[in-house]
């Protein structure tokens, strides 16, 4: 479950375990591509790790995805 990967996703990243985290988001995104909130920590996640261009990629996504983006 997509959601599942997300908070998983989400406790890594608090806990400092980057790396980890990625992996969760992207499975995350992998189950449930329309989950916005994935698209969007991975931005943010790739930008702190200087992926800038996967970064921009999942923004992109994310703000398809975001009804407050519009």
């Amino acid at each position: 479950c997509g959601l599942a990967w997300y908070n998983l996703g989400v406790v890594c990243e608090d806990t400092d375990r980057l790396n980890e985290a990625l992996v969760c988001y992207e499975r995350a995104v992998g189950a449930e591509p329309t989950l916005a909130a994935a698209h969007y920590n991975l931005a943010l996640l790739y930008e702190r790790m200087s992926r800038r261009r996967d970064a921009l990629r999942h923004l992109a996504i994310y703000r398809k995805l975001s009804p407050r983006s519009r």
